[in-house]
C-alpha cells in the first residue's frame, strides 16, 4: 500500500511542479491501457504461480498509480488556472468560504466567486479578499453570499530574491486571484447551505470563545488558550508567535496531530473501564472517531485538524479490524484518501510535516527509546517524551530547514515541559466547557486553566531567552533538501537492515551534501554585487562584498519597512549590514573595506563601487547649459522620472543601463522603455522584472 501511494503522490507532484494542464485525454488513454494489462498479468501470475511475473505486474501497477496521480493532479491544476481576468472594476457575487481573519487595516476572507456580471471568466473562482474594516465584516460566516464591486487581480509573484512566495502559497490552497473591497462596495444579500457544516462549526467555536473571554482575564493567556484548544489564532501577537517559534513549541499553537493525539489519549484513559465488555470494546473505536470529529468540528474544521482526524480515523479503523495492524499501510491509506480529494496537499507544508512526523515517530521512537533504560518510572516517562521529540525532529528536519530556515536547539527540553502542560490544558478545557451551565464552578476551572496556561507561556519565554535557543539562517537549496532527506531515509534503512553497504551510501551522500554547502559558502564570500530591491514607495539598494554589505535607503523611515523585502536574501547568504546610508543625509567617504566610495548631494548621489560608477538621482537634476562633457556612469537610477525628464538627463549623462525602482509607475516605465530603446540603452524596471542584481 505504501509504495502504491508513493507512486500516486509522485504522479500528482509531477503534474503540479511541471504544470501539466493539458493532454488529459492522453493520460486517460494510457491509464485505461495500463489497468487491463495489470489485471491480466495478475491473473496469469496467480493462476500459473509465475514468480518471474511479479516484477512485471508490480511495475505495471505502480505505473498505473503514477498515471492516476498525474491525471488527477493535472485536472485540479486546470481548475485552478485562470486565463482571463478583467482589467476594469467588476461587479460580482461570491460565497464566503472561510471566515474573516483580522489584519491591521482590513479583514481577510476567502471568497468563491460564482458570478461576474458582464464578463466571461472561469467560475467558480477562489479569491483572497481584503475587505476594509467595519463592524459588519467581522460577522460574516461561511455560506454568506455577498454582492461586491472591485478589481480582480492576479496574485503577484515575488519580485525580490528569496522573498516569501505568496502567489505559490495561495495557489497551493486553491486561490488564484485577490481583491480589495471597500466597505461601501459590498453587501450581504443572502445565505446558502453550501458551507453549512463549516458555518455551524465556526458558530460553535465562536460560542465557546465567549466562555473563555468571560473567564480568562490576561490577554496573552486568552490568545494562547484560544489557539491551543480551539485553533483560533487571530488574537496572537507577533511576540508570542516569535517566542513559541524560537523555543520549538510552535506546533503547540497549531491545532493538529499533537492535539488530536492528546484528545485520543484522554478518551482512551476514560474508556479503559470497559475493556472486559465486548460491546464497549467494539464501540470504543467508533465512539473515539465520533468524538475526534466533534473536536475537529468545534475547532472550525481547519485543514490541519481535519487532516489529523482523517489519519487517526484510518488508524483506529485498522486497529479495530486487525490487531496485527501495519501502521504504515494505514497512514498510506489515509494519505491516499486525502490526496484523491485534493492532490495539491502533497505540496502543502502541513501535510508534509504531519505524515513525516508520524512516520518518523512510529519508526525511530521505539529504536531510540530502547537505547536507554531508567529504573525510575518518572525518568522513564521523561525519556519516552525525549525519544518521541528526537524521532519527530529527525524525520521532519529537511522540511523544517527548507521551509523555516531555523533549528530550535532546546526542542527536547521544550517538549519535555510543554507537552505535559498541553495535555493538562486540553484536559482542563474539556472539563471547562462541560461545566458551561454551572457558571461558578466553570469560573474556578477557568482560573486553574489560566494558571496552567500562564506557566506554559513562562516556560516558552524562558527557553526562548536561553543562550543559542535558535540557530537561524539555515537555508537549503532544493537539491540539498533531497540529499538530506535521502540521508535520513538511508539511516532508517540501515537501522532496519544493518547492512554495511547502506553506511557506505550514506557516507557518499553526506560528502556530496558537504561539498554543496562548501561551494555555496565559497561563492558567497567571493560575491561582489549591487542589488536594487523592489520596495513599493521606497528606494533600497545593497552594495555587497562577500558577506559584508552597505544598505542604501531613500529615507530613515524606510528601515522599518525593509524586512519583508530583504530578510530572505540577507538570511540565506548570512549577510551582515555594516552600515546604512540615506539619500540626502549621508556623509561623503569610504565604506565597505574601501570598495565603496560615496559622494552625496541633495539631488544626486554618485557612488563608486569596485569598478562601477553608479548615479542615484533623488530629484530631477538640471545641468548648466554650457556643459560640454557628459558624465559617464555604468548605471543610472533615477527616482520617479518621466519620459521627458529622461531625455533631458541623457543630454549630459552617458550610461549603458537605466534601472527604475518602485517609485516609477508602469505607464511611465513603458514610455521610458521605448525612449531608452531608441538610444540603445538597456532598461530594467523592478516592478516588471523583479529586483536587479549586478555581479
Amino acid at each position: 500500500m505504501v509504495r502504491m501511494v508513493l507512486f500516486y503522490a509522485l504522479g500528482a507532484l509531477t503534474a503540479i511542479t511541471t504544470k501539466i494542464n493539458i493532454f488529459h485525454g492522453y493520460i486517460l488513454i494510457a491509464l485505461v491501457m495500463v489497468l487491463p494489462l495489470a489485471f491480466a498479468v495478475f491473473y496469469l501470475e496467480s493462476k500459473y504461480q509465475r514468480v518471474a511475473l511479479k516484477p512485471v505486474s508490480g511495475g505495471i501497477l505502480f505505473t498505473g498509480f503514477f498515471l492516476a496521480g498525474l491525471l488527477i493532479g493535472s485536472l485540479h491544476l486546470t481548475q485552478r488556472t485562470i486565463n482571463n481576468l478583467p482589467e476594469d472594476q467588476v461587479t460580482f457575487t461570491a460565497i464566503i468560504a472561510e471566515p474573516p481573519v483580522e489584519k491591521d487595516k482590513s479583514f481577510l476572507l476567502v471568497l468563491k466567486i460564482d458570478t461576474v456580471f458582464n464578463h466571461l471568466i472561469n467560475v467558480p473562482l477562489s479569491a483572497a479578499a481584503y475587505i476594509e474594516k467595519d463592524e459588519e465584516v467581522a460577522l460574516l460566516l461561511p455560506g454568506d453570499i455577498i454582492l461586491a464591486k472591485a478589481y480582480l487581480n492576479r496574485v503577484q509573484a515575488p519580485l525580490n530574491p528569496e522573498q516569501f512566495n505568496y502567489q505559490k502559497y495561495l495557489f497551493n490552497q486553491g486561490i488564484a486571484a485577490q481583491t480589495y473591497i471597500k466597505s461601501k462596495n459590498y453587501k450581504k444579500i443572502e445565505t446558502t447551505n453550501q458551507y453549512r457544516l463549516k458555518r455551524l462549526a465556526h458558530i460553535s467555536r465562536r460560542n465557546l470563545l465567549v466562555h473563555y473571554q468571560k473567564n480568562i482575564k490576561e490577554t496573552e493567556n486568552l490568545a494562547v488558550l484560544s489557539a491551543l484548544t480551539l485553533g483560533y489564532k487571530d488574537e496572537l501577537d507577533k511576540a508570542t508567535v516569535s517566542a513559541f517559534s524560537a523555543s520549538g513549541a510552535m506546533h503547540i499553537l497549531a491545532v493538529s496531530g499533537l492535539h488530536v493525539g492528546i484528545i485520543y489519549l484522554i478518551l482512551d484513559s476514560l474508556l479503559r473501564f470497559g475493556r472486559k465488555h465486548r460491546a464497549i470494546t467494539v464501540a470504543k473505536p467508533l465512539l473515539s472517531i465520533l468524538i475526534l470529529w466533534a473536536y475537529a468540528f468545534i475547532t472550525g474544521l481547519s485543514p490541519s485538524v481535519t487532516r489529523a482526524v482523517v489519519m487517526f480515523s484510518f488508524l483506529l479503523i485498522g486497529k479495530s479490524l486487525n490487531r496485527n495492524i501495519n501502521v504504515y499501510n494505514n497512514l498510506a491509506a489515509s494519505a491516499f484518501f486525502l490526496l484523491i480529494a485534493d492532490p495539491f496537499m502533497i505540496v502543502q507544508v502541513g501535510f508534509q510535516l504531519s505524515y513525516t512526523a508520524v512516520a518518523g515517530i512510529v519508526f525511530f521512537q521505539p529504536r531510540i527509546y530502547r537505547y536507554v533504560y531508567f529504573k525510575n518510572l518518572i525518568l522513564q516517562k521523561i525519556w519516552a517524551l525525549v525519544a518521541v521529540s528526537i524521532a519527530a525532529q529527525l524525520a521532519t528536519l529537511p522540511f523544517a530547514l527548507y521551509y523555516f530556515h531555523q533549528f530550535p536547539t532546546y526542542f527536547f527540553l521544550t517538549n519535555i515541559l510543554v507537552i505535559p502542560l498541553a495535555y493538562a490544558i486540553l484536559f482542563l478545557a474539556v472539563i471547562f466547557f462541560s461545566l458551561s451551565i454551572f457558571d461558578e464552578i466553570q469560573m474556578i476551572v477557568g482560573k486553574l486553566l489560566e494558571f496552567v496556561t500562564n506557566i506554559l507561556n513562562k516556560v516558552v519565554s524562558y527557553i526562548e531567552y536561553l543562550p543559542g535557543s535558535t540557530i537561524p539562517n539555515l537555508h537549503l537549496e532544493w537539491w540539498e533538501f533531497m540529499l538530506l532527506a535521502a540521508l535520513i531515509v538511508l539511516f532508517a534503512h540501515y537501522l532496519y537492515s544493518k547492512k554495511g553497504r547502506v553506511l557506505v551510501t550514506m557516507e557518499m551522500v553526506f560528502i556530496v551534501l558537504l561539498i554543496s554547502f562548501s561551494h555555496r559558502n565559497i561563492k558567497d564570500y567571493k560575491t561582489e554585487a549591487v542589488i536594487v530591491f523592489h520596495s513599493p514607495g521606497h528606494r533600497a539598494l545593497l552594495f555587497l562584498q562577500g558577506r559584508e554589505a552597505v544598505l542604501y535607503l531613500s529615507g530613515k523611515a524606510d528601515l522599518e519597512n525593509m524586512g519583508f523585502n530583504t530578510e530572505g536574501y540577507l538570511g540565506k547568504h548570512k549577510i551582515n549590514i555594516s552600515d546604512t546610508l540615506f539619500a540626502r543625509h549621508s556623509s561623503k567617504g569610504y565604506y565597505l573595506n574601501n570598495a565603496l566610495y560615496f559622494m552625496p548631494s541633495k539631488k544626486a548621489d554618485l557612488t563608486i563601487f569596485g569598478d562601477k560608477r553608479i548615479l542615484l538621482l533623488n530629484d530631477y537634476l538640471n545641468m548648466p547649459e554650457d556643459t560640454n562633457e557628459k558624465l559617464s556612469v555604468d548605471m543610472l537610477l533615477p527616482a520617479k522620472v518621466s519620459s521627458r525628464e529622461i531625455s533631458g538627463i541623457l543630454n549630459y549623462i552617458d550610461t549603458d543601463k537605466v534601472i527604475l525602482d518602485a517609485s516609477t509607475g508602469y505607464y511611465a516605465a513603458e514610455q521610458l522603455k521605448n525612449k531608452l530603446g531608441e538610444n540603445n540603452i538597456s532598461f530594467h524596471h523592478t516592478a516588471m522584472h523583479g529586483a536587479f542584481i549586478s555581479e
